[in-house]
């Protein structure tokens, strides 16, 4: 079991950001799952029927959440990182807002030049520029 990093009694330590835990399924998101192979956003096990996907987001974005568990909920796998923890998500997500972080941001496609670019999604703005019906 993970230990907390708590020290109040209301179970949160002020300042520092709780980790986000492993999700089940495909979707997981975990940086575990992070290879580094730009070509597919470093997932291990690219699934071939969908495009590479980057979750540039929040644990605690309302959009970032809708969206993960949406793409958790369909089986389609994507790397999530999460741009308070990693400096590098952080400089790619302010790429794509004149310098602002706005969450979350989803590359579909290659990293270095993703064919689609989505800000804050709908569900049916996701599924169609992943190819899946709603």
């Amino acid at each position: 079991m993970p230990q907390s990093l708590a020290t109040e009694p209301g179970g949160v330590q002020p300042g520092v950001p709780w980790p986000d835990p492993p999700r089940p399924g495909p979707g997981s998101g975990v940086d575990l799952m992070f290879d580094g192979d730009p070509t597919t956003f470093g997932l291990i096990d690219p699934d071939p029927a969908y495009p590479p996907i980057l979750v540039l987001g929040r644990d605690t974005c309302e959009d970032t959440i809708r969206s993960r568990d949406w793409m958790d909920s369909h089986g389609i796998p994507y790397v999530y990182r999460n741009v308070e923890l990693d400096p590098e998500a952080d400089a790619k997500n302010r790429k794509f807002n004149d310098g602002n972080r706005v969450t979350p941001v989803i590359l579909v496609g290659n990293p270095e030049a993703p064919s689609t670019v989505l800000i804050e999604p709908s569900d049916e703005e996701l599924a169609a520029a992943i190819g899946v019906g709603v």
